[in-house]
């Protein structure tokens, strides 16, 4: 979870991490045999609980468009306005936002 817009992964990007309201949970990963478990989600909402009683009112996440099945897992966790599209290092990549004081 990144609360700060200086860390050199969100590089000012205000619409992802605003350093008051806005955090962004970021780089996440799962070994294959792990996965389907309910790990990442438990974890997810771990954090977003973390930034809620932080007094954070919104999460970002992002993902590479071609990422199709971690999009549908974002948006069935609430991540669905889309708050920034932009291409890195050659690729697209999506970033969604969730409202906290939903969860």
């Amino acid at each position: 979870m990144i609360f700060s817009p200086q860390c050199g992964t969100i590089n000012e990007r205000l619409a992802l991490v605003d350093g008051k309201r806005v955090a962004n949970i970021n780089s996440l990963r799962m070994d294959r045999e792990y996965e389907g478990r309910g790990h990442m989600s438990r974890l997810v909402k771990i954090m977003e609980l973390y930034a809620k009683e932080a007094e954070y009112t919104e999460a970002t996440i992002g993902v590479e468009a071609g990422e199709t099945r971690n999009l549908g897992i974002y948006l069935h966790w609430g991540y669905n306005r889309l708050v920034l599209s932009e291409v890195e290092d050659g690729s697209l990549f999506l970033y969604y936002a969730k409202d906290l004081s939903l969860t």
